[in-house]
């Protein structure tokens, strides 16, 4: 959802909102102990190198939509 956010703010730097998900997701594993927030911690890291590697397609799409002006209705 935060990447999300992030891919819907038009002119949001992609990387800028990549690597704030994967500093969101990190902190949220610091809740758990021991092999619950190694096994987070690597699912965090596998997630970034997704959307970071995989992720143009939704960035641009969302962009696309975010950065339309329109006019009010009257």
């Amino acid at each position: 959802v935060i990447n999300d956010i992030g891919y819907n703010t038009c002119g949001k730097p992609k990387q800028q909102t990549d690597d704030q998900f994967l500093a969101d997701m990190l902190a949220a594993c610091q809740c758990l102990d021991g092999l619950k927030r190694s096994e987070c911690t690597t699912l965090a890291v596998l997630y970034h190198r997704g959307v970071t590697s995989g992720g143009e397609g939704a960035f641009g799409d969302a962009q696309d939509k975010a950065c339309v002006c329109e006019d009010p209705p009257p």
